[in-house]
């Protein structure tokens, strides 16, 4: 996608981004936002990193839902991860990202990847589940 693509971590990243939307200078219609940390559950649940972003952000700014790939929980996981890798690749085919917001956890940890987790060894998949 043409535009600015951002990816989000979630985790206390939205204390940090809470009043962005009042900046006056940033187009917010040319952003394409990815989530690289998503919880296999609905949007509107309160484990949400979208419904968490979207409180302090997307709900505020001219984003359109087109350009935000969510999650979809209503299928198995690994079909979800799979149907959001695949539209990941077909929106940003060069799989480069103009900006990454990731937080890191006490012990190391980010995006749900813990040190000494076997997914970190993946080398295949862009997207892959976690449960």
């Amino acid at each position: 996608s043409s535009g600015i693509n951002a990816e989000y971590g979630g985790g206390s990243l939205p204390k940090f981004l809470k009043g962005l939307s009042k900046r006056a200078d940033i187009d917010w219609s040319l952003w394409w936002v990815y989530f690289c940390d998503e919880r296999y559950v609905s949007n509107d649940d309160p484990d949400s990193n979208y419904g968490a972003l979207s409180n302090v952000l997307l709900g505020e700014v001219s984003i359109p839902d087109s350009q935000i790939l969510k999650i979809n929980s209503s299928i198995p996981v690994d079909q979800a991860a799979k149907e959001y890798e695949g539209e990941m690749r077909k929106r940003l085919p060069s799989l480069s990202l103009d900006l990454a917001l990731c937080g890191m956890g006490p012990d190391g940890h980010t995006c749900s990847l813990f040190p000494g987790h076997p997914l970190l060894e993946e080398k295949n998949l862009l997207i892959a589940p976690i449960t």
